[in-house]
């Protein structure tokens, strides 16, 4: 943030100052961030990406030991693909 800030010449905002803006302003924060993830070309997690998940990773699921291991290799997928990572829930 300091760079873009040095980059269009206007002062320096901190982290905990942008959390202070969203603070009360949730769907100001939820459409920000879609759009930000417009702007970038992330997808969000459908039934197309989750069918093609399980066509790439059914097999070596089946004999992995290392689920951490298989996690990251996961998350590398999706984001390797533009996709974003779903959360818990």
């Amino acid at each position: 943030m300091r760079q873009v800030a040095d980059d269009l010449d206007l002062p320096h905002m901190d982290i905990a100052t942008v959390r202070s803006l969203y603070q009360r302003r949730k769907r100001t924060l939820y459409e920000h961030q879609q759009w930000a993830m417009q702007l970038l070309g992330i997808d969000t997690f459908n039934e197309y990406h989750q069918r093609a998940l399980m066509r790439a990773f059914r097999p070596p699921v089946s004999n992995a030991s290392d689920g951490r291991a298989m996690a990251v290799d996961i998350m590398s997928w999706l984001f390797t693909r533009g996709i974003r990572i779903p959360g818990p829930g």
